[in-house]
């Protein structure tokens, strides 16, 4: 599962340990995330990371052959289904 943690976790100019104290983990695992070692996190870490960094979980965790949802944008010219922006 790749994610954008690192990236969102910098614009809020925030560390690594405060990530970690305000989603209940440990910054180790929060490097592990941002570095990809951690595949599969739970629900939960996933959930908490999300709420901390104020985006919605698609936004920053999607499987390795998807496109994360903020490359895409709507066309509402046609039917509003999303393309590639």
């Amino acid at each position: 599962m790749k994610n954008l943690v690192r990236k969102y976790r910098r614009e809020l100019e925030m560390t690594q340990e405060e990530l970690a104290g305000r989603a209940s983990t440990s910054r180790q695992t929060i490097i592990d995330i941002e570095k990809g070692r951690i595949k599969n996190p739970s629900y939960k870490l996933v959930s908490n990371i999300s709420i901390v960094l104020g985006k919605e979980v698609h936004e920053i965790f999607f499987a390795e052959d998807v496109a994360p949802v903020e490359q895409f944008k709507t066309d509402s010219s046609t039917t509003g289904n999303p393309r590639i922006a």
